[in-house]
């Protein structure tokens, strides 16, 4: 079962959907989730602010709102993206599954048109398909 953080907002402040405690900050849950052993294990840091997430989706929202704007380096693996639109997909594209891989080098890609590029740009084979696997789970 994966766990996503549900956060109510109620006029007081924020309730963690585990244990129903109050927090006036998102902060303070943030940091109220990363001390529960109870919910280690799921939770993903952001790299810039530290806050935590138990929502790929809500993460995902969170880098792209606060810190896409003047940051389009790629909080997961450091890549830098030139623009803001392909900054998003880029960050997407680390929760989706990738299931054709390249056996000369181990890149993943989500269609198999886009290996081909990479084949043909890195590896200069249009015709050998040796290089290329697809992953069937």
């Amino acid at each position: 079962m994966r766990s996503t953080l549900k956060v109510i907002a109620i006029t007081r402040g924020l309730q963690c959907r585990y244990c129903q405690q109050m927090f006036s900050q998102l902060e303070e849950l943030s940091n109220h989730l990363q001390l529960d052993e109870r919910y280690q294990g799921s939770i993903q840091h952001c790299t810039y602010c530290n806050l935590c997430f138990y929502s790929t989706k809500v993460y995902q929202n969170h880098i792209f709102a606060k810190h896409s704007e003047n940051r389009n380096q790629c909080p997961i693996c450091g890549v830098g993206v030139k623009h803001t639109c392909n900054f998003r997909r880029h960050v997407l594209s680390h929760f989706v599954e990738k299931p054709y891989s390249c056996a000369k080098c181990g890149c993943c890609f989500t269609r198999k048109d886009s290996l081909k590029k990479h084949l043909k740009k890195l590896h200069f084979s249009k015709k050998d398909k040796s290089y290329i696997r697809i992953s069937v789970e």
